[in-house]
């Protein structure tokens, strides 16, 4: 029996690639990841016109070997390396690995064919091309032994399922969502309408460079609680209603290891980051996210546990920038609060929980409280300045209670928040005063360079 690419070493395909590629009848090939590190310069190497196959070859003559395709001066084009959706009454179906190839042939893996199996009038071969949706490519694809990369250029406005076939824990292996426009390193966003993506019982999924755009649902949903590891980076969600939507832009209901880098939600008529159930998992991490003109801008209530929030900033919501519900161990580092209908922090706590840490964080110009506890909860707070808002922090707070360490009130000097920029100007109060000598609200978020705004003082 033949054994397909995914069984056998990582390999990369394609959505949409050079055109449209609207037979959605066919599935078509892809390469090595070796051949594509090694040998990939344009599109055109790997597909044809419109994204069909870089070769298709019909009513082929598998040789008595089990290996070889013959046809006549048809393979020319096909290279060692990329790989091939073959099927037919004599071939087991499935997506396989050029070994090797001349004008005339295609060598394949052992018994790909059957042997003595002769002439086949139905026999497809096609190498290379791209798939017609994201979603019939990531169903025609496993990526539970080898990493699989799928690029894609091609939007799209229907609900894609992210589920069965992605990755596996026990191989460490993983399959990779990355949106692309003219060559995949560009990073140029792929926009979804109207629909967004819908996590199952995942494991080990990247995603990186989409848009979800003008949706009636979450843009990125999951509340599978077996659901683990799924990282998003440089994703996006927004909508130019003058209304929102329903949803959420960021909704993790369930789930272990949820990673957001370099993601935004704006102009929505729910929270732009929410992850607040009793089911949710651990290890929620959101790393230089931003929200703004939506409900809250991150909640990461209900019984969320382990979650961390690195320079992420909220502005212009129409309640808290960031709402801690009653949960375990939430950490937020770094973080920027700015000119939000409500709270700047607030830590909510029906059970008394509300183990919420704030370092380096500021909370500036927001209608309500600063930093706000609600039920009972009791924070702590290290470095934080406050300034601007109804009230700084939250009477109950103070150094005697231990929740208040080395806080201040005065202006932290942003370049032009209006303009949403956060950086500090020369001689703020912050630069240099947080933890370890950082300075609040900015050193951190140097780590993770904000695709928006450089950071760092001017």
């Amino acid at each position: 029996m033949a054994t397909n690419i995914f069984a056998t070493e990582a390999s990369v395909f394609f959505v949409g690639g050079a055109g449209t590629q609207a037979d959605s009848s066919a599935v078509c090939g892809g390469c090595t990841r070796d051949w594509y590190d090694n040998n990939f310069i344009a599109l055109t190497d790997i597909m044809g016109a419109n994204g069909a196959p870089l070769v298709a070859i019909t009513s082929g003559e598998p040789e008595a070997d089990g290996i070889t395709l013959t046809k006549t001066g048809e393979c020319g084009d096909v290279e060692a390396g990329m790989v091939a959706y073959l099927s037919g009454t004599n071939v087991t179906t499935g997506l396989y690995k050029v070994i090797s190839a001349t004008s005339n042939t295609i060598v394949f893996p052992a018994a790909t064919f059957v042997i003595g199996g002769g002439w086949a009038d139905d026999l497809v071969c096609n190498v290379g091309g791209a798939f017609d949706t994201l979603q019939n490519a990531k169903d025609n694809i496993d990526a539970t032994s080898y990493n699989v990369h799928i690029y894609s250029n091609k939007s799209a406005d229907a609900l894609i399922d992210i589920d069965g076939n992605c990755g596996s824990i026990a191989n460490k292996s993983q399959l990779f969502l990355i949106g692309f426009g003219t060559l995949p390193e560009d990073g140029v966003q792929v926009t979804h309408t109207n629909k967004g993506f819908v996590f199952g019982a995942v494991k080990n999924v990247f995603m990186e460079n989409f848009t979800v755009a003008n949706l009636d649902t979450a843009g990125f949903y999951n509340d599978n609680s077996s659901a683990l590891g799924i990282t998003l980076k440089n994703c996006h969600v927004n909508t130019n209603t003058d209304t929102g939507h329903i949803d959420s832009g960021f909704y993790f209901d369930a789930g272990t290891a949820i990673v957001c880098i370099d993601c935004t939600a704006n102009n929505l008529g729910a929270d732009g980051f929410h992850a607040h159930a009793s089911n949710f998992g651990s290890a929620l991490k959101l790393i230089n996210c931003r929200a703004w003109n939506c409900a809250v801008g991150f909640d990461t209530g209900g019984y969320t546990a382990m979650s961390t929030l690195v320079g992420c900033i909220a502005y212009d919501n129409d309640l808290q920038g960031f709402a801690t519900g009653s949960v375990d161990s939430v950490y937020c580092i770094n973080c920027v609060s700015y000119n939000n209908g409500s709270q700047g922090f607030e830590t909510e706590s029906a059970n008394g929980r509300g183990a919420s840490v704030y370092i380096d964080c500021i909370a500036k110009d927001n209608t309500g409280t600063g930093f706000k506890s609600t039920a009972g909860a009791m924070p702590r707070l290290l470095n934080c300045c406050s300034h601007g808002n109804g009230t700084e922090f939250d009477a109950t707070f103070s150094t005697d209670n231990k929740v208040l360490f080395d806080c201040i009130e005065t202006d932290p000097l942003f370049v032009d928040a209006a303009s949403d920029d956060f950086r500090l100007l020369p001689g703020s109060p912050c630069s240099h005063a947080g933890k370890d000598g950082l300075s609040i609200g900015k050193e951190q978020r140097k780590q993770y360079p904000m695709r928006i705004k450089l950071e760092g003082t001017i």
